[in-house]
Parts: structure tokens; C-alpha cells; sequence
């Protein structure tokens, strides 16, 4: 099996529809939710809106141009310290909420919260950079494509030593990649012990999602 890495393109855009939407129905945050973006026209808006500003990586065949991985990610921003206290809910869920809206996501708003406290966002920078979703197509696992989508990233992202680079880990697969490529793992938070809104959203989800970072 031989495969390169590459930005993704407006042309790859079917193809990688059908590896998100397989990473989507194994992320265990989203399958608890039983959440479906299939059909979803503003999740396909979003994915080309992130292959127009090159925020997305894909693994590919060398022999039949297939997309076996996918890598998507983009700028995100710390709190603003200025910003006015809400007595409803806290600043990391009112960012999340206000992050799920502009994607037409509503129904996703825990999953952006909890990442946020696991990534403890209100310490964080004005700008960082954030890997949203690392997936690989079944058949393709296990040859090492993950790990080449990250170090991919990781050219990407080199520079002075002072960007900022996340990635929130729900899976196995994912916390090896990571800690593999010398990503340090700064903060864990069990999915029980989370509450959006206050009430215990993945009380019935037994595990601990990890937090990672990287200098570059």
C-alpha cells in the first residue's frame, strides 16, 4: 500500500465526505450523541471552506488517487479576558455554543464545550492552531497513514518555535500518534465527570478524553 499526503482539493471533496463521515460514526463523543452529518449541507460548506483556506490534509493512493486519511484543522482563539460575564452559563460553553451556531450545528454544542475544557481554553493564547478530526478508512489502518497525516501537519506548522498547535484525543489510535510524535499531554478530563449547561451530557461514556500540545 503505497500513499502521500497532500492538501486536500475541492476535486477530493466526495471521497472525503465518505472518510469523515466514517470517522464521525466511530468518534465516541459523536456516537453517543447519535449524531448523523450525513446530508448535512453546512457541514459540507464548512469542509469546503476549509479545503479553500488549505486547513485540510489527505491521505492518498499513489495507485488510483483514493482517499484513505484526512486531517482538518484550523485557527482558533483563546477567550477574550474582556468579555462580559454571562449568569447562564459559563464562558467556555457560551464559546462553544456560539462556535456550534456558525456551523448550523446546534445539536453539537456539548462536544465543542468539552473539548474546550479538556484543551482548558480560557489559558490559552489569542491564537493558536487546533486538529479538529484525524480519520482513516478502515481497510487503511494501521499502515501508518495517521501518523504521516500529523507529521504533515507538523511541516506545516514549523516555524519560530512559538505556534501553538492542539489536539484533543478520544481514541486510542490517537493518543499513540500523538504521543509518538513527542506531543505533550498536559490535561485529561473523563467524559462522565463533564456537565454542559449543568446537566452530566456523557455521564454514560466511560472514557477519558486527553489533551495534547506542541510547539513550533
Amino acid at each position: 500500500m503505497q500513499y502521500k499526503c497532500r492538501p486536500a482539493t475541492l476535486q477530493d471533496l466526495d471521497k472525503l465526505l465518505d472518510v469523515f463521515y466514517q470517522y464521525c460514526d466511530e468518534e465516541e463523543l459523536s456516537k453517543y450523541l447519535g449524531l448523523d452529518m450525513r446530508g448535512d449541507e453546512s457541514t459540507k460548506e464548512s469542509i469546503i471552506e476549509l479545503i479553500e483556506k488549505d486547513n485540510v490534509l489527505v491521505a492518498y493512493s499513489i495507485e488510483n488517487q483514493d482517499i484513505w486519511g484526512m486531517c482538518m484543522f484550523y485557527e482558533k482563539t483563546g477567550l477574550d479576558p474582556l468579555r462580559e460575564e454571562n449568569p447562564e452559563m459559563s464562558a467556555i460553553e457560551a464559546d462553544a455554543i456560539n462556535s456550534a451556531k456558525e456551523l448550523n450545528q446546534e445539536s453539537a454544542a456539548p462536544i465543542f464545550s468539552i473539548c474546550n475544557h479538556c484543551i482548558l481554553l480560557e489559558s490559552l493564547p489569542a491564537k493558536f492552531y487546533y486538529i479538529d478530526a484525524l480519520g482513516v478508512k478502515k481497510e487503511a489502518r494501521g499502515k501508518g497513514i495517521g501518523t504521516a497525516l500529523i507529521k504533515e501537519f507538523e511541516e506545516r506548522m514549523a516555524g519560530d518555535g512559538k505556534t501553538l498547535a492542539l489536539c484533543v484525543a478520544s481514541s486510542q489510535g490517537t493518543e499513540k500518534i500523538m504521543s509518538r510524535l513527542g506531543w505533550e499531554n498536559f490535561n485529561n478530563l473523563a467524559a462522565k465527570d463533564f456537565k454542559f449547561l449543568g446537566q452530566p451530557t456523557f455521564a454514560g461514556l466511560g472514557i477519558t478524553l486527553k489533551a495534547y500540545k506542541k510547539k513550533f
